[in-house]
């Protein structure tokens, strides 16, 4: 009976999903590893917030011919819905008997080994009361466990700690756990922490979310210098952010020293970030950057506050207000995938200021490392090409109606090592 009961709830999902996430049964539950399997495939869809009875979903996520015909014939099977609960606990039952028989041969086992009837009472007195919550349906889903285990937490927190707390030891449970997480991040109750290591969380409080005031914005667009004299064509706003991708030797440096310098005085602070430059190479940037444009070394960038990080989190040293430069966002191995992420904590901790950010580029490409994941935040997008060729690859602010932004390239030159020249031409059809 408990294989029909098993196949019955299945069945039940595929015509009514919303009945996966009322459902009391666990993976472990199904006798049959095709069932076992199903239901996983039906959590994993649940937890990227697709629906878990999707046939050609589940096809997919099989990607084994004869897991499809046996889904399939599940289907066939499909009757009503209206006895799933009656299924839901015929299932837990049958695995409750198979448990406990489990559990029987285990003390049977103790007893052999001569283990203390104390200890063997003990372990099997859990177990017992596990497996009474099980039967009962009272055990909350380990979903709704760790939320209720969200209210008292505070802080960050990993997959680690959620596994000791809830004494998650083996593969199947662990999985349940980030399937788990996956769907309280996709509620909302809790976002991931990029920057740092893989498989850490925050909840999200109240206090993250702001509701927009745009009827009392200021709009007026800031005072500011843009690369290749784009200020004159564009308007520019607080919170706006750059990218200035480009190859190696490409004059990425020159053109921020160019930014920094131009912009001293138009904001509370200029505040330059320095990842791979010490003070003995910066200085000699920087007098040849003063030299090259007939500045006075060092009155001419006193305005300009350098520092060097002492952290990955480079979200964290930028100044609200500030007229802030990344040179440049050092990138690697899974951090690739997370610069959409950083690159929104930059954008959340700025106020009235501005960020440009600097990146890395392969030569030949449009875009700098990471691709298109870099472009979702910023307003202005500039890739620079070995050879002196720049080229806008997104502007999403406000331009005068005669400026064509992606029809035109800059060609430039870096003289001395610092004094920047362009001039605008029309942009090679590719």
């Amino acid at each position: 009976m408990s294989r029909e009961a098993e196949q019955a709830l299945l069945g039940a999902i595929l015509l009514k999903p919303e009945i996966f996430r009322r459902t009391k049964v666990v993976e472990d539950d199904f006798s049959d590893p095709r069932d076992q399997r199903i239901f996983k495939a039906m959590g994993e869809l649940d937890a990227d917030g697709r629906l878990p009875g999707d046939m050609a979903l589940l096809a997919e996520a099989l990607k084994d011919k004869q897991a499809i015909i046996y889904l399939n014939s599940l289907a066939d099977q499909v009757g009503t819905t209206a006895s799933w609960e009656h299924y839901d606990q015929l299932v837990r039952e049958a695995s409750v008997k198979r448990q406990l028989g489990n559990l029987a041969r285990r003390i049977g086992q103790q007893v052999k080994n001569g283990a203390a009837p104390a200890e063997i009472i003990e372990t099997s007195q859990e177990e017992i009361r596990r497996l009474n919550e099980r039967l009962s349906g009272e055990r909350k889903s380990l979903h709704q466990q760790i939320r209720d285990w969200l209210d008292g937490c505070s802080g960050k927190f990993n997959t680690q700690d959620i596994y000791r707390f809830f004494s998650l030891n083996d593969t199947t449970r662990k999985k349940a756990a980030l399937m788990a997480l996956g769907r309280l991040e996709k509620d909302g109750i809790i976002r991931r922490v990029v920057g740092g290591k893989a498989g850490w969380y925050a909840k999200v409080e109240e206090e993250d979310f702001a509701l927009i005031d745009y009827e009392n914005a200021d709009d007026t667009p800031l005072d500011i210098i843009l690369p290749f004299g784009l200020h004159r064509r564009m308007e520019w706003f607080a919170k706006g952010m750059g990218v200035i991708a480009g190859d190696q030797d490409a004059g990425k440096t020159a053109l921020m020293f160019n930014l920094a310098h131009d912009n001293q005085g138009l904001f509370s602070e200029v505040v330059y970030i320095a990842t791979e430059m010490g003070p003995p190479l910066l200085k000699r940037r920087l007098k040849k950057f003063c030299f090259a444009n007939d500045y006075l070394y060092p009155d001419a960038i006193r305005g300009i506050s350098f520092r060097e990080p002492k952290t990955i989190n480079y979200m964290d040293l930028i100044e609200p207000d500030a007229f802030n430069i990344i040179d440049y966002y050092e990138l690697s191995g899974e951090q690739f995938k997370e610069v959409s992420g950083y690159f929104r904590q930059i954008y959340d901790r700025l106020n009235k200021g501005v960020c440009f950010i600097a990146l890395q580029k392969k030569r030949g490409a449009d875009l700098g490392r990471s691709a298109e994941l870099a472009l979702e935040k910023p307003l202005l997008y500039i890739s620079l090409h070995r050879g002196g060729i720049g080229r806008i690859e997104k502007c999403k602010t406000e331009w005068t109606e005669d400026f064509r932004p992606y029809d035109i390239e800059y060609h430039y030159k870096i003289v001395g090592g610092g004094k920047l020249t362009w001039e605008k031409q029309t942009r090679a059809k590719r």
